[in-house]
């Protein structure tokens, strides 16, 4: 077994992330195996930035983790009131080193067509292990589970599959018991490309670098093609759609045999994100941080607080936030007051590459979770890219008009973009000064 993080291994910005879990009668096991296809494209994702994809995936993890938490809070009080649950398509145990926190691993049990992955969950969790199979018939099972939960397997099938998995799964509830799996909606198939009119599009291609691409590619579902499914293979069981409940992006359906359909409360947590981050210099010499970005809930109203951490010190809790009428318009369902802009002063001596720097928002449901994760570096060289690559929008949609009002008006188009020249010169190099004046507080460059 070889190992992509130890199970005590420490890093600032995970250790930040763990830091509440950690205080508990034992510390969250960490370990990740070297061939976890979630971790390998969290690096991907982030460009080979390893602490980005540990952040990342963590932070997902902790994320799907709340889900299944208040799943599972719908029936006997949550996760340790379950006699039985499978979290089928688990992969490595992105997501099963939360739930042992509070299910007994003797009654949970983890699926996957990785036979590797299933002998890592069950030497380091010591979770129940079933092999999975890449055709539902041929998936052999005789437990019966209160809760099945299945993230990002259904974004993957082809129809036939995506039908056949959905009957099996089912067949492996208990009376009244509920299956709940995320799917990607149409409203996420790509630009150009039109939904077929059973409502399901299937593409063969997907992030997996083993799986048929014919049989593991990537999928997406109108609401009106999950309901008809639910309705055919599963009647009388209500049919619970919850919109972006993952990550902001794949919805989650919830068959619950009980078949109430009464209103249960889920709160997929906050969400926002780190517009600004700048080091400005002070005349103490310590310099500070100017944050800028905004957070919101998904649930109406306005969050709780936010809270900053950096290097592990609190430094900011806001209960109020500014109006931002963009995002507003953006996510209609957001309060009104999502904006924060404040100064934060770093701590002396700091090394930037390894300050952890945390954005946390608790909704008023009580969800906490990070809106960002990294370290100072990062923040700072994101930051920098995007205003890098807003100027050069801006220089390009000015071309364009002045281009335009040349050709109309008749002007001088030769001494029209020479004067453009000099204007577009004059803003690369101040971006350029500035840019060379972060690399040399990084220590990113040799320049003298």
């Amino acid at each position: 077994m070889t190992l992509a993080f130890q199970s005590r291994e420490r890093h600032p910005v995970v250790d930040e992330l763990l830091r509440e879990l950690d205080r508990g009668t034992a510390p969250l096991e960490r370990a990740i195996d070297a061939e976890d296809e979630m971790l390998l494209f969290a690096r991907a994702l982030h460009e080979s930035d390893e602490d980005a994809a540990l952040a990342a995936y963590f932070r997902d993890g902790i994320s799907v983790a709340s889900a299944i938490r208040q799943l599972a809070g719908w029936r006997r009080g949550g996760l340790g009131g379950l006699d039985a649950m499978l979290d089928f398509a688990s992969g490595y145990g992105r997501v099963t080193r939360f739930l042992v926190r509070e299910i007994a691993p003797g009654r949970l049990w983890v699926s996957d067509v990785y036979r590797d992955a299933m002998s890592f969950q069950a030497a380091t969790f010591g979770v129940q292990t079933l092999l999975s199979a890449t055709r539902p018939e041929e998936f052999a099972c005789e437990q019966r589970f209160d809760l099945v939960f299945v993230t990002s397997l259904f974004t993957h099938l082809p129809e036939a599959t995506f039908r056949g998995w959905l009957l099996r799964l089912l067949a492996l509830l208990s009376p009244g018991g509920m299956l709940a799996f995320s799917v990607h909606d149409q409203s996420l198939l790509p630009p150009g490309v039109a939904m077929s009119e059973r409502g399901f599009f299937f593409a063969p291609s997907s992030e997996s670098r083993s799986l048929d691409p014919e049989a593991y590619g990537s999928t997406w579902v109108s609401e009106a093609y999950v309901r008809g499914a639910a309705a055919s293979l599963a009647p009388g069981a209500a049919c619970i759609r919850l919109p972006r409940a993952l990550g902001r992006f794949q919805d989650l359906y919830v068959l619950d045999l009980a078949g109430d359909g009464g209103a249960r409360g889920f709160d997929p947590g906050p969400f926002g994100f780190l517009d600004r981050c700048a080091y400005r210099g002070t005349a103490h010499g310590r310099g500070e941080l100017e944050l800028r970005g905004w957070a919101a809930q998904a649930t109406g109203g306005d969050l709780r607080r936010l809270s900053v951490r950096l290097g592990g010190e609190s430094v900011a809790e806001l209960a109020t936030l500014d109006e931002r009428p963009d995002v507003r318009a953006a996510f209609p369902e957001a309060g009104e007051r999502t904006g924060f802009e404040l100064r934060v002063p770093l701590p002396e001596g700091a090394r930037l590459g390894s300050l952890p720097l945390v954005i946390e928002g608790e909704t008023t449901g009580g969800v906490r979770a990070a809106i960002d994760a990294g370290t100072v570096a990062q923040a700072l060289l994101r930051s920098t890219r995007a205003e890098l690559a807003a100027s050069e929008d801006r220089r390009r949609h000015e071309n364009e008009v002045a281009d335009l009002r040349g050709r109309r008006l008749e002007l001088d188009v030769e001494a029209l973009g020479a004067r453009i020249a000099a204007m577009e010169a004059s803003r690369f190099w101040r971006m350029r000064d500035a840019w060379f004046r972060l690399k040399r507080g990084l220590g990113l460059t040799r320049e003298l």
